[in-house]
């Protein structure tokens, strides 16, 4: 009896760890053929500025990333890019934070 409790917690808590590692967030860019500047950084700090730069650098239209432990219970993903993307000299955009265990369109 007490093996068939053990391997029902067993069950259950591998169940919940499958579920939660599914929780992330996704960042995906489709808007633009060509960002010269995309900075994306991942974190919990409310300033997006000061969380860790995970990605810095161009980006062609059909990026795609899953970010591991972010979202619901996790930490947050933000973004800026190129305010005018047809001028890569410009400056950056305000930052985009996502928090949800969803897709975050940079655009």
């Amino acid at each position: 009896m007490r093996f068939g409790m053990t391997a029902a917690f067993g069950v259950i808590i591998s169940s919940w760890l499958v579920t939660q590692a599914a929780a992330d967030i996704t960042t995906h860019m489709e808007v633009w053929e060509f960002l010269p500047m995309v900075q994306i950084t991942q974190g919990r700090n409310p300033d997006c500025e000061l969380n860790g730069t995970v990605y810095n650098g161009s980006m062609a239209r059909g990026y795609r990333q899953k970010w591991a432990g972010t979202g619901t219970g996790g930490e947050d993903i933000c973004w800026r890019r190129t305010a005018n993307p047809l001028n890569p000299s410009s400056a950056l955009s305000p930052w985009t934070r996502c928090t949800t265990d969803e897709d975050c369109e940079i655009r």
